[in-house]
């Protein structure tokens, strides 16, 4: 029996909205759902199915609708680098030591 993750109501508020928001996009450029999911190379039931906000649509679905409806531009800023201690701390957990030793304050 295959196991179904557990998605949380916020989660699945933000899924929702997300297709919505694809949604609007794609009718404001004047694809149709078929066209779409044609250049997308998905079914039209997978890409209604993203539009809807279902979690079961893979992230590389999502990325290709991203890409044909030229959304895709601020992929790269999701979970990036924001601060200086988590880049630190991105570093530490790959075992890269950066700077010298600490010097405690006196």
């Amino acid at each position: 029996m295959k196991r179904r993750a557990v998605i949380l109501p916020s989660a699945r508020e933000q899924l929702e909205e997300l297709g919505l928001r694809l949604r609007l996009a794609r009718e404001r450029r004047g694809i149709s759902q078929v066209l779409a999911a044609e250049r997308v190379g998905c079914s039209r039931e997978t890409l209604r199915r993203l539009e809807a906000g279902d979690p079961s649509v893979s992230l590389g679905t999502v990325l290709r609708v991203l890409r044909v409806l030229q959304l895709d531009a601020d992929i790269n800023s999701l979970a990036a680098d924001t601060d200086l201690i988590g880049k630190l701390d991105d570093l530490a957990a790959r075992g890269i030591q950066v700077g010298g030793a600490r010097r405690s304050r006196a």
